[in-house]
């Protein structure tokens, strides 16, 4: 019985200390901070004709609360990452790509907030093409706390799954990106 005792402490002990590890990998994940310096894409009509913007707020609006708008960087590695933002009348869709520096979709953020004070998100990785999801939740969208599935989910139940673009050569804005930004101006 003494055994089982002390085997049990060391494995609490190691689980315990070796958590921070797995909390302190990279997370792609939509909270997180984007870098001043990402390239800005938007397709502002939803019409699929996407351009680049010198920032976020040179984007045009409109009252159509319609369109899509993105954020593209590279790490000092070379590995990039996407954020994708679709708005509608009804919901707002974020969703963050992370890519392996062969540009190659490795992770995935996804959150949807719907008008209807509810929200989904996920994280996931990609594996052979294939979304895995490692968590997911509903949540309130006034104080982010976790909810039971809403019972008109089922009714967006498209919209409550990410669209995958599994290399960067596949984002609706790639053809975009071979071309030099110009400079930001201050």
């Amino acid at each position: 019985m003494m055994n089982s005792e002390r085997l049990f402490v060391v494995v609490a002990f190691c689980a315990v200390f070796s958590a921070p590890t797995l909390v302190a990998a990279p997370v792609c994940d939509v909270s997180a901070m984007i870098p001043k310096d990402a390239r800005v894409f938007a397709d502002p009509g939803d019409s699929n004709r996407w351009r680049e913007f010198q920032n976020t707020e040179d984007i045009p609006g409109d009252d159509s609360d319609a369109g899509q708008s993105a954020q593209f960087w590279k790490d000092e590695k070379g590995a990039a990452s996407a954020d994708i933002v679709e708005a509608t009348e009804d919901f707002v869709i974020d969703t963050r790509y992370c890519f392996a520096r062969s540009g190659k979709l490795e992770h995935i953020g996804f959150e949807v907030r719907t008008a209807w004070g509810w929200g989904y998100r996920l994280r996931g990785s990609i594996n052979g093409g294939v979304l895995h999801r490692e968590s997911s939740e509903f949540f309130g969208t006034k104080d982010e706390k976790p909810i039971p599935r809403p019972s008109d989910a089922s009714d967006i139940s498209e919209v409550l799954k990410p669209t995958l673009y599994l290399t960067t050569g596949k984002l609706p804005f790639a053809s975009l990106l071979s071309r030099i930004p110009r400079p930001r101006q201050k």
